[in-house]
């Protein structure tokens, strides 16, 4: 009798085990996107580094028929890299006031400057813009999966000389203004 509970309860546990990895595997209750831009004042010059995790985007991809083969095999292809990059910059955008008129914004031209695909499941890509006149202050958007996976929520770490400024989106705040001198 004793041997059979025993046997029973191993089975139990088993289960319990297999049902924990098995869900584990399915999904992950959580969705960050990462950016860090540094504004080179001296230079005039932005650049930026987006960090996602790269299944999560290519899943997005897929599904929204962006993309049909992998992010991988997307990005060395030139046509379908520049479709990568203009999602991206759709998700993700700077704008300055306009040096004519100060009511209005501009927005910065992000270029593409790479990618890198990392071993821990990232994916990181590139950008910079040269001539970026500011007058104190950026709108910056960065609402990059948040259409897709409801519980997205992204943050940007945002250098100036010496300050370092960190800001949160979610899917209610997709836009902010990060002022320079404060």
């Amino acid at each position: 009798m004793q041997k059979s509970m025993m046997i029973e309860f191993k089975k139990l546990i088993f289960i319990f085990l297999s049902f924990i990895s098995f869900s584990n595997l399915l999904a992950h209750n959580y969705f960050f996107a990462f950016a860090e831009v540094e504004y080179i004042e001296d230079q005039s010059k932005i650049e930026a580094t987006l960090v996602l995790t790269a299944h999560d985007f290519e899943e997005y991809l897929k599904k929204s028929r962006q993309l049909s083969s992998t992010l991988e095999f997307a990005l060395t292809d030139s046509l379908e890299t520049s479709l990568v990059c203009k999602n991206l910059t759709d998700h993700f955008s700077l704008k300055t006031q306009s040096s004519t008129t100060k009511d209005s914004l501009i927005e910065i031209d992000l270029k593409f400057e790479g990618y890198q695909l990392l071993l821990n499941g990232n994916i990181e890509f590139y950008f910079s813009a040269n001539n970026v006149l500011s007058h104190n202050s950026f709108l910056m958007k960065f609402d990059l999966l948040m259409d897709y996976f409801p519980e997205q929520q992204n943050k940007v770490t945002f250098l100036h000389q010496t300050k370092k400024k960190t800001l949160e989106f979610l899917p209610n705040s997709r836009n902010q203004f990060i002022e320079l001198n404060k």
